[in-house]
């Protein structure tokens, strides 16, 4: 028997989404490479990682790897790109 009352699984949360104010200013960066991404060939695309590195090592950017991921995935997906 239940220490507390069984009323099955908790429900799930609903997280508010969150502006990403730290990579507005690299957006348009990004999605300057993903465009000119789409002429070559699948091999030779930035990976989400790779972009990711780019804006550390070339720009200084001050923006974590998950950030740039999830903003990679959302052009991709407006891109229709695998």
């Amino acid at each position: 028997m239940c220490a507390r009352r069984c009323l099955g699984p908790a429900p799930a949360r609903k997280v508010p989404a969150r502006a990403a104010p730290k990579m507005d200013r690299w957006k348009p960066v990004v999605e300057r490479w993903l465009e000119e991404d789409r002429a070559m060939p699948r091999k030779q695309r930035h990976t989400a990682h790779r972009a990711w590195q780019r804006l550390v090592e070339e720009l200084g950017a001050d923006v974590g790897e998950t950030t740039v991921r999830r903003y990679v995935a959302v052009v991709r997906a407006r891109q229709q790109l695998p």
